[in-house]
């Protein structure tokens, strides 16, 4: 555990040698850092490169404060980031790492670059990200938000499920996966749900101004991110690659977690 700024106690783990390069992976809303196991069960992965997941101020083993102020800018996750990064970077001053941020942790990423500066990253991928959600989500998509960050925990459990069920993946997981991503989103406690939300941000232009490389991924049956926006999105900045993967929703490092971490592995590799 690891202070942020305003004392917030940030949860990570790590697996790999920091000798070798640093990717950061930094998870959905509503989600948490288990959502990167099949990156952390890849051999190819962990032994080639040393990897960090964190779990976001309200999500998993981080601290859970009460206050929504807490938790409704998005620099409030930029800096619970900064501080990951500045830990895991301690001991190797000159060393940089690769951000991979899931769904609303590219902008994450974003908020950090804008707030902290470029110095410390040479890379960022986005899994199923975004840059504006006024643009890029689907609204239709994200009709039972209100209900999904309710106090009412009936209501949002059955939220939670739907979302579970049918608007992550394309296809179901299994009994045993479905319960446990259940739990994960079960356990964000609903202020911290109706911080995030109140989020507003535009990174297109710290996009545009990122000079360092950007693998953009995405799946073609994601029904909450907008027909076309990956593609539009990737076109700002000035060294993307963008892949999509076919049949994959809004999950593809779970997805198509074998041909995410070759991707990521090329990607990285290259940098």
């Amino acid at each position: 555990m690891i202070k942020s700024v305003d004392n917030v106690m940030i949860y990570y783990d790590e697996i790999g040698s920091p000798n070798n390069p640093t990717i950061l992976f930094i998870h959905a809303a509503f989600m948490g850092r288990i959502a990167f196991a099949p990156q952390f069960n890849d051999r190819r992965l962990v032994d080639k490169f040393h990897l960090v997941r964190m779990d976001s101020r309200g999500a998993g083993r981080s601290s859970k404060p009460t206050n929504i102020s807490m938790y409704d800018s998005i620099y409030n996750y930029a800096d619970d980031l900064n501080a990951v990064i500045q830990d895991v970077t301690k001991s190797y001053l000159k060393k940089k790492v690769v951000l991979v941020g899931w769904s609303f942790g590219f902008p994450t990423s974003l908020a950090y670059l804008d707030k902290y500066g470029y110095d410390k990253v040479a890379g960022l991928v986005s899994s199923a990200g975004l840059v504006n959600p006024k643009i890029g989500l689907n609204q239709t998509a994200l009709a039972s938000l209100d209900q999904l960050i309710s106090n009412d925990y009936t209501k949002a459990i059955t939220s939670i499920e739907g979302d579970v069920d049918t608007a992550i993946t394309a296809k179901p997981f299994d009994e045993k996966t479905r319960l446990m991503f259940i739990g994960v989103m079960a356990i964000v406690p609903p202020v911290a749900k109706q911080g995030l939300v109140r989020t507003s941000f535009d990174f297109k232009p710290v996009l545009k101004r990122a000079n360092i490389p950007v693998l953009v991924i995405y799946g073609d049956k994601d029904i909450l991110i907008n027909r076309g926006y990956p593609k539009t999105m990737a076109k700002a900045a000035k060294k993307a690659v963008i892949k999509c993967y076919h049949n994959v929703a809004h999950f593809p490092s779970w997805e198509s977690a074998r041909q995410f971490n070759t991707d990521l592995t090329t990607f990285v590799s290259q940098l």
